[in-house]
């Protein structure tokens, strides 16, 4: 996440969909990754990021998080 963080607060918007994908709930459930923290409001604020960046399916993990 570090590494990613640092991306994704710089002009790297696919660093930022990545990150997002590490706090989505869904994505780690589809993942069977159960010893990681799942944080919405944070992968909701990447994938907006990303998004903006152009990444458009942000736009669809973000429907998903409502």
């Amino acid at each position: 996440r570090a590494v990613l963080a640092e991306a994704a607060l710089g002009s790297v918007p696919e660093a930022a969909y990545v990150l997002a994908e590490t706090y989505d709930p869904n994505v780690l459930a589809d993942l069977g990754i159960t010893d990681i923290k799942a944080e919405v409001e944070l992968a909701r604020l990447f994938y907006e990021r990303a998004l903006g960046g152009g990444v458009i399916p942000a736009r669809q993990r973000l429907e998903a998080l409502r």
